[in-house]
């Protein structure tokens, strides 16, 4: 495995060690934790329903003020005025009621709009952001870390062996050993650390505000977590994952999709370089 001062690439097979090649130095800025819970769609009050309301409630005024105001008036100035005030007292009253109506359920739309975008950005399986989610999230990390003079890691992992769990087991078990790999990420990183599910069996960390010997305490937490789940009983396969690293730095000015492309790279490095190690045993 060769070291160069931009990316570096780990294993972390439950029988293997991490070895973490250098990547620079470290930086000062902390990023705001991601929000990690799964938010639900709140109910929607439609604008027809608010119509319908505004129409009743406006009809039975008019009914109740005419009946009230039916009374032999002799002056035709009384009798005009009051016609005015009940027409200005109508307009005043339906006026501030369908006000509050469509406020509320402005209110509402936006709340439902802000849950689907948060939904639209997870991962259904997992919990996690999903490709669309974590490259948004990435995009802005990398804005923010150019802004204040940052940097970090981004961290692209495989999960090894999945397809013979498939074949063997069932997509149901598939999909509980992802669901496994999940929460292991969670148990591994920060709350300041953005993981997400880039699809099939391959996920990702952006690692902010974290110099390498930090680094290097995460990753071996990574493989301490992945060999406790292991030795676990009654579990029918192994987490193993083939990880590639790589740095952004603050005058690095490359897109999140060409950061992701150079951690994807690192990480099949690394699992060639297993699979080469594996054919010599």
């Amino acid at each position: 495995m060769t070291n160069n001062n931009n990316e570096g690439a780990h294993t972390a097979a439950p029988e293997g060690k991490f070895a973490l090649l250098p990547a620079g130095s470290g930086w000062e800025a902390q990023m705001q934790r991601a929000a990690r819970t799964t938010p639900k769609p709140p109910r929607i009050s439609t604008p027809i329903k608010t119509a319908i309301i505004y129409l009743l409630l406006a009809g039975l005024w008019i009914i109740l003020t005419d009946y009230f105001l039916r009374v032999e008036v002799h002056d035709d100035d009384v009798f005009i005025g009051l016609l005015l005030y009940k027409n200005w007292l109508f307009v005043v009253a339906t006026s501030l009621l369908l006000f509050f109506l469509i406020k509320r359920d402005m209110t509402e739309i936006q709340r439902s709009q802000a849950a689907l975008h948060a939904l639209s950005m997870r991962d259904e399986l997992t919990g996690l952001y999903n490709r669309r989610g974590f490259t948004t999230l990435l995009e802005h990390t990398l804005h923010v870390a150019h802004r204040l003079g940052t940097g970090g890691f981004l961290l692209y992992a495989d999960l090894d062996g999945m397809k013979a769990v498939n074949d063997t087991y069932g997509h149901a078990m598939g999909d509980r050993m992802l669901a496994d790999v999940a929460a292991i990420l969670r148990r591994t990183f920060r709350e300041s650390d953005i993981t997400g599910r880039m699809g099939g069996d391959e996920f990702a960390v952006i690692i902010p505000n974290a110099p390498p010997p930090a680094v290097e305490t995460i990753i071996e937490r990574l493989r301490e977590n992945i060999e406790a789940f292991n030795a676990r009983p009654n579990v029918p396969y192994t987490i193993s994952l083939s990880v590639g690293i790589v740095k952004y730095e603050p005058r690095d000015r490359s897109a999140a999709a060409d950061l992701i492309a150079r951690a994807d790279k690192a990480m099949y490095e690394e699992k060639s370089r297993k699979k080469q190690l594996a054919a010599c045993t």
